[in-house]
């Protein structure tokens, strides 16, 4: 008997529309189906099916070209502050062999000036004029090092700014949490970390009836629900737990050192924070109870980071498909129920 696998949303999708699977064609699509770029992902959709790989290439270009310069850039400068660093040190270690090498002339021309002997004079001249080159060397090396520190302190200013600029362009501007970018750089690291030790957790989390928010109350207090929320679960982050918001309602913790047990029992308390919102709008008036659903996986469960998503957005699936308000934890045999059914979950942009 076949089973029927549910899809990875991003090749399933990538299939539909006859595009080629190459690497950079699969990034593209990644993007736009579970990122928050909502202009790459309807200039994606107005190509229609079958798009050329010039156009699929030049929306790559656009929208995936700007975040890789800016990691070479911050690459580049890191290893220039590194050989600046270096550098200062020689020169710092030279400073203070000349030193040591002129004070030991100094002694010896003092002490044979003192000797009446003519020739020892005479000795004592050509040190004294070698301790002369010596401290005119001393000084032009305090003038490189003036020159290194300077240069050293506006490399440092940059790479501050470079990383303010960093650290804005991987936060979201509404929540204040972690955005899509930064959450893709800390999945790919903690999947690496993780996959075969074991202890790391993805959790999913997607708010209830969000479109129903905008639709009854207006989109402003729809963005207030999302902060809400995002602050709700800005009080979980820590060392070992990191918070986002990969885009539109949906929200994502990745918990390190931790059982599939205590990643359950994490979602429940975050699922239970949330439900604990009182939310008011201007009047008095009480907004419909905020809830959200959770999926949970573990990074051994998973053979990439694509499945490790994907396992946690099943669950989430699962959840929203039980009731809503509610988590679930990925299984194989949750896997296998769904594909029984025929159930295939795929998200679309």
């Amino acid at each position: 008997m076949c089973a029927v696998v549910v899809s990875n949303p991003v090749t399933e999708l990538m299939r539909r529309r006859k595009v080629p699977p190459l690497p950079r064609n699969y990034e593209l699509f990644y993007e736009a189906v579970i990122g928050s770029n909502t202009k790459l992902s309807s200039e994606l959709a107005a190509l229609g099916l079958q798009p050329m790989q010039v156009q699929l290439d030049a929306l790559f270009d656009k929208y995936m070209g700007e975040l890789r310069r800016n990691r070479q850039i911050d690459k580049a400068h890191s290893n220039l502050s590194e050989e600046l660093a270096a550098l200062l040190n020689l020169l710092g270690r030279e400073k203070d062999e000349l030193e040591n090498h002129g004070a030991s002339l100094n002694g010896l021309k003092k002490t044979l000036a003192a000797n009446d002997d003519k020739s020892l004079g005479q000795i004592a001249q050509a040190i004294a004029d070698i301790q002369t080159v010596t401290e005119k060397t001393l000084a032009a090396n305090g003038n490189v090092m003036a020159e290194a520190e300077n240069k050293s302190a506006s490399l440092q200013e940059m790479r501050r700014k470079l990383n303010e600029y960093k650290r804005l362009a991987y936060i979201d501007s509404l929540t204040g949490l972690f955005n899509r970018r930064a959450f893709d750089d800390r999945m790919a690291s903690a999947f690496a970390k993780y996959r075969k030790l074991g202890g790391c957790a993805l959790i999913l989390a997607d708010i209830d009836h969000f479109k129903r928010f905008n639709d009854t109350y207006g989109h402003p207090v729809g963005d207030k629900v999302l902060t809400a929320v995002g602050q709700s679960l800005a009080k979980f982050a820590g060392r070992n737990i990191f918070v986002a918001r990969p885009g539109g309602e949906e929200f994502a913790l990745i918990a390190e050192n931790m059982s599939s047990e205590e990643a359950g029992r994490l979602a429940e308390l975050v699922r239970q924070e949330v439900a604990s919102i009182i939310f008011e709008i201007k009047g008095g008036a009480k907004v419909d109870p905020v809830t959200i659903s959770l999926g949970v996986s573990m990074a051994d469960d998973a053979l990439d980071g694509v499945e490790f998503y994907q396992n946690s957005d099943l669950a989430l699936y699962s959840s929203k498909n039980g009731g809503r308000n509610r988590t679930t934890v990925y299984s194989m045999e949750l896997r296998g129920a769904l594909s029984n059914n025929r159930m295939m979950y795929t998200k679309a942009i």
